[in-house]
């Protein structure tokens, strides 16, 4: 019970998010409806032959390897990238009005911020 309840939080986090980034309706139904699906076998090869498992619902998280997890992980990237913009903390760019507040690379977050009190607000939208 506690499993399912596990994986319909996650599933609605998934769907929250997508939303969230203005994804259009239909992906998020497709999303939806594929995620309640999903499932993976596995494979040993022997010399003598190869044996395979019996589908393995997948009930909680989105492989790494998985098709949509790119996707997901930057939808996730901008919506908190438009959060800590809002903050209006970080450094201000010379002759602009904008602010440079963290830098993203690959899977990494660097936050940037004029004081303490800058960088605490950013940890906590964080």
């Amino acid at each position: 019970m506690m499993m399912m309840m596990m994986m319909m939080m996650m599933m609605m986090i998934i769907i929250i998010i997508i939303i969230m980034v203005w994804v259009n309706s239909k992906i998020v139904r497709f999303c939806k409806l594929s995620m309640e699906k999903w499932n993976a076998r596995l494979s040993l090869k022997t010399k003598q032959e190869i044996m395979q498992s019996k589908p393995i619902q997948i009930k909680r998280e989105i492989f790494q390897g998985d098709y949509l997890s790119p996707l997901l992980f930057c939808k996730t990237l901008i919506t908190l990238t438009n959060e800590l913009h809002r903050a209006d903390c970080g450094y201000q760019v010379h002759g602009t009005e904008r602010k440079i507040s963290h830098l993203l690379y690959m899977d990494g977050l660097k936050l940037l911020g004029r004081n303490e009190s800058d960088l605490e607000n950013e940890i906590k939208i964080v």
